[in-house]
């Protein structure tokens, strides 16, 4: 299964625990294959036969042919509803042979379950792909919510059991999405990534080709590459809990989180913001409690631990129990901003990407290996002259670096420096620039700021209260709004009996100010 790595963490008030969630059939199936009475000389489909209150039953077996695999010499359970509860059984079901084969198909599975098998609350994959909760409650059996009203009929391939009602077939979370309206923000999100993908399993293999491969009688089935970001929310053989937004909330949601993206392009703030709702809805599977709080974590790129979602008991209005999961319907969804829209833009000094040196022959940057450094590089800056200006007014005492991934939003200034043994402390000014969204450039002159020659940390650079940056910077190497840092070197000749021209330094971040 190809997803981000996501689990959540439970806190109850003020003390925080840690729940693992596993999600596992932990069935051995050689064990049931063979669970049978091997003595008894009737078949399940004889035992069906002979039982008058199951005729209804069979009746829709013999229908679209699962009588016939009931003969077999293999182990088999069967779940069968009795003619009283299936009396309510819906018309559309009866009138269309694909839903009837669906819904029978829940009622049988392989391999033989006692009663005493749902003691361990186990999941039992059904003849029709979905997989059943058979456990107990009260002492009494259950197969999904069906009661087991006769229990344990040993046959000579199986087990039957009677219902007092019939198993209803549960949707998927894919299919739920997909066939209520309410989701359409989310599927419509999700539908550009849909595609068909070649089923070789139940692909028949037909002939071989002049080239010696195999030509299938193909078939194909729906998928959606997003699922590489959410988890395969498609799949039986998974559990998932999805964070169910309705229209109305997500709407809500995405126009405020719209702000923070401000740009002229509406497609691409209509695909960031997106990504960013929808790549925070699905988790393994989990419960929540009542007066219980779920963190939701995942692991970021630098492989530390995020709180991406922060979910209450009163944030959730439904919860909807699916054939892989459960969706809950939230009234409210509290992204944790520092952890998701709002991260920091860092800049690491060593490389020349979106660097810029103000004049070359006067300022070098030498990159200095050390594994204590954020990218496992520093780098000691180094004026060889008196600050000077070219007859292009270029100075040469200056370089510029560019950021990407900045928000509409308000940021802090830091710099990571680092200590080279230098004497004497340097003296350093900046200036912040940005273009507007009506294409004017801001500039703001950070004034001179000493920094001491044994610093080895972040330091905040200009206003504490940090600077309103107006337009949202993406990943593209030529974006339209630059934000950029100019860090100059303030040290004259007459200075440098006080002041060092070089200086170490790791990185520069752009933090935003919460």
């Amino acid at each position: 299964m190809k997803r981000n790595t996501k689990f959540i963490i439970y806190a109850l008030i003020t003390i925080f625990g840690s729940t693992f969630m596993l999600n596992s059939c932990n069935n051995d199936w050689d064990d049931h294959y063979n669970k049978y009475d091997s003595t008894s000389d009737e078949s399940l489909l004889d035992k069906l036969k002979d039982d008058s209150d199951l005729s209804t039953f069979l009746g829709l077996l013999e229908e679209v042919g699962y009588d016939t695999i009931l003969t077999y010499n293999k182990a088999y359970t069967v779940f069968a509803p009795t003619n009283e509860a299936l009396t309510s059984l819906s018309e559309n079901i009866l009138n269309n042979t694909d839903s009837l084969k669906l819904f029978l198909g829940n009622h049988i599975c392989r391999y033989s379950y006692s009663s005493v098998d749902s003691k361990d609350d186990i999941r039992v994959k059904m003849l029709n792909g979905k997989y059943v909760e058979f456990h107990q409650f009260n002492g009494n059996s259950y197969i999904g919510n069906s009661l087991l009203s006769l229990t344990d009929l040993s046959c000579s391939n199986g087990i039957l059991h009677e219902l007092s009602s019939y198993s209803s077939v549960k949707a998927n979370i894919w299919s739920y999405l997909n066939g209520n309206s309410d989701y359409s923000n989310i599927t419509d999100y999700l539908a550009q990534f849909d595609t068909l993908t070649f089923d070789e399993l139940n692909s028949t293999a037909i002939g071989i080709n002049t080239l010696g491969e195999t030509v299938y009688d193909s078939v194909y089935s729906n998928s959606n590459t997003y699922f590489d970001v959410i988890g395969e929310v498609n799949s039986e053989e998974y559990n998932y809990s999805f964070l169910g937004l309705t229209n109305n909330i997500y709407q809500n949601v995405y126009s405020d989180l719209a702000e923070y993206y401000n740009y002229p392009d509406e497609d691409t703030v209509y695909k960031y913001v997106s990504d960013m709702i929808v790549s925070h809805l699905s988790y393994d599977q989990f419960s929540m409690d009542d007066q219980f709080t779920a963190y939701l974590y995942n692991i970021n790129d630098f492989g530390e631990l995020d709180t991406c979602v922060i979910l209450n008991d009163a944030d959730i209005s439904d919860e909807i129990s699916l054939s892989n999961g459960n969706i809950y319907v939230l009234n409210n969804f509290q992204l944790v901003p520092e952890a998701t829209y709002l991260t920091p833009s860092r800049f690491e000094v060593e490389s020349s990407d979106n660097r810029t040196i103000g004049n070359s022959s006067s300022l070098s940057i030498q990159k200095v290996y050390n594994s204590s450094c954020s990218g496992d590089f520093y780098n000691v800056v180094t004026l060889s002259s008196a600050p000077s200006m070219s007859s292009k007014g270029v100075w040469n005492n200056y370089f510029e670096v560019s950021f990407s991934n900045v928000k509409s939003a308000r940021y802090n200034i830091y710099i990571k420096f680092k200590s080279i043994g230098a004497e004497k402390s340097t003296q350093l000014y900046f200036i912040l620039s940005y273009v507007n969204e009506d294409g004017t450039v801001t500039k703001d002159t950070i004034p001179d700021k000493i920094i001491n020659q044994l610093e080895d940390s972040r330091v905040l650079i200009g206003d504490s209260t940090g600077y309103e940056l107006p337009v949202f910077v993406n990943d593209a190497s030529n974006t339209e709004y630059p934000v950029k840092l100019q860090i100059y070197v303030d040290v004259s000749d007459a200075e440098e009996i006080l002041y060092s021209r070089t200086f170490g330094i790791d990185y520069i971040e752009l933090t935003p100010v919460l």
